[in-house]
């Protein structure tokens, strides 16, 4: 007699064996060139094939980031470093670390127990001294960031970052928050831990407090031809991310 499975099982065993194959993947992938997306779409609804297209016009390239949850913030950093890295700008990497110097101060004054957070602040500070005395290379930069302890030490301390933003700056972010009583409370169970996608109101907090302006194209099934495009920051976009339903990676 063959076992009957109930739709949630069947479900739950996909999303296991989708889990599974994510794994599998780095956290950060070499350069790709886009075309890659166009392949990746192929049983996708003319629309998406449409903005596709449309978004190859203006850029060539991409790196794929692992699907965990973490992909923004992966992508927000690593972004931000190879620019650093690739233009030596050497002066704004001694303001990041002031910013992030800043960051421990603030979560201190909140409450939060520095001891283990300072390691985390430290692994990202130490990227910035390495660009500044030419030390790191763009390999070595990709490296560390498909090292499963380095990289997450990275997105925990930016999402630390990002939730230092949204509190000391409650009044200001608590109107967006649905169903939770406070901006702290948001920021502990949708913020800070692990594999908690950010939204709209994570980005802005981190590019306010970081002063680092990033664009976001949004590839959707919208009736537009071309993928909607939305700048956080008040500066000039420094680096563009690609949004695809729950997923960031980024383009060139």
């Amino acid at each position: 007699m063959e076992t009957e499975f109930t739709n949630e099982q069947i479900l739950a065993q996909q999303t296991q064996i989708n889990a599974e194959e994510e794994a599998k993947q780095p956290f950060i992938s070499q350069l790709l060139p886009l075309t890659s997306l166009q392949t990746e779409f192929d049983s996708a609804s003319s629309q998406f094939q449409i903005k596709i297209q449309n978004l190859q016009k203006e850029y060539k390239n991409m790196r794929r980031i692992r699907r965990d949850g973490s992909c923004f913030y992966r992508a927000f950093t690593f972004s931000l470093l190879e620019k650093l890295l690739i233009e030596k700008n050497k002066e704004e990497c001694q303001r990041l670390i002031e910013v992030f110097r800043e960051t421990m101060k603030q979560l201190g004054n909140l409450n939060y127990d520095l001891f283990f957070i300072e390691e985390f602040c430290e692994t990202v500070i130490d990227q910035l001294n390495e660009i500044m005395n030419d030390k790191l290379t763009i390999d070595c930069l990709i490296e560390r960031f498909c090292d499963y302890s380095t990289t997450n030490s990275i997105v925990t301390f930016m999402r630390l970052v990002t939730s230092t933003s949204l509190q000391i700056d409650a009044d200001q972010y608590l109107p967006f928050i649905y169903d939770a009583v406070s901006v702290h409370e948001f920021c502990k169970f949708e913020v800070e831990p692990t594999f908690r996608e950010a939204d709209h109101l994570q980005i802005q907090a981190l590019t306010k407090f970081t002063s680092i302006s990033i664009k976001v194209e949004y590839l959707d099934q919208s009736n537009s031809e071309k993928c909607s495009t939305n700048i956080f920051g008040e500066q000039k976009p420094q680096f563009t991310l690609l949004y695809r339903p729950g997923h960031y990676d980024i383009i060139y």
